[in-house]
């Protein structure tokens, strides 16, 4: 998951692999200001603190142009996994998913063959996408996050939610498929103290 030779990840000095699972590995870091000690689990392709690499030479247009084509591409497809969630299309939707891929919605954990089914009985409304941000982590790998207005029926129950979402996408040969989709609600607005 990190580079070979990889030594910090954001504010945090690795000491030591922990180990390694499906969704990624686990370090034993430390945080110098703090004096702190903590185990730290990098998310598959997922690492969203800057990580010290070897000295390299600067980007190059090649690059530029590829992590702008990426920033299209990973907007696209998740507005395709939206046109599969709004037409209740759970086997497009399950195109677009890696096959360990990891979907956390409402507080539940879903496998992409869990959450194809709750999409079969989802029938939304209204689902605006705004805020729109794409991260590259690399030339294979891209972080999506946005801000989600919806409202949707199911089982006759009608439902409406504000969220941010976050979306990681993986390059597998010629295909993008989201590894791991979270949403959370919006935090109300904070009002001041009179």
């Amino acid at each position: 998951m990190l580079p070979h030779g990889a030594t910090r990840v954001g504010p945090y000095e690795i000491l030591t692999a922990i180990g390694a699972g499906a969704i990624g590995e686990v370090y034993h870091v430390k945080r110098q200001q703090i004096l702190q000690r903590i185990h730290l689990l990098i998310l598959a392709l997922a690492v969203c603190l800057p990580i010290e690499r070897p000295a390299a030479q600067g980007a190059s247009r090649d690059t530029e142009r590829s992590a702008a084509a990426a920033h299209s591409t990973i907007e696209r497809q998740e507005q395709a996994v939206w046109n599969a969630i709004r037409a209740q299309d759970g086997a497009a939707f399950r195109k677009l998913m890696a096959d360990d891929c990891v979907i956390v919605s409402a507080g539940r954990r879903y496998t992409a063959d869990e959450y194809a089914a709750v999409v079969r009985t989802l029938k939304f409304t209204k689902s605006e996408l705004t805020d729109i941000k794409v991260l590259p982590l690399s030339t294979d790998a891209a972080l999506i996050q946005y801000r989600l207005h919806v409202a949707w029926t199911q089982n006759n129950k009608e439902s409406v939610a504000d969220q941010y979402v976050v979306s990681v996408w993986k390059r597998f040969g010629s295909r993008w498929l989201v590894v791991f989709n979270e949403d959370s609600p919006a935090a109300a607005p904070v009002k001041p103290l009179s």
